[in-house]
């Protein structure tokens, strides 16, 4: 057995690169992992619950609606 510890990582709003950069963490982090997306798109939150999160294997995403820029969210 190894010695393997989950992580947790947190994504900052999103661009176009922002889906590589996921898959990529994918083939290194540990099975158990989180991605943390905070975005306040919601049809980015869609795509990322209809397509992203069926293509990574190793992470769980977890999606949190907010603003950058507002310390309340």
């Amino acid at each position: 057995l190894s010695n393997t510890t989950s992580e947790r990582t947190l994504i900052l709003g999103w661009n176009a690169k922002a889906p590589l950069i996921a898959k990529e963490l994918d083939t290194y982090v540990s099975r158990g992992s989180e991605l943390h997306v905070l975005t306040q798109s919601d049809s980015i939150i869609r795509w990322i619950n209809e397509r992203l999160a069926k293509e990574l294997s190793v992470q769980k995403v977890v999606l949190h609606f907010g603003s950058l820029t507002n310390k309340e969210d």
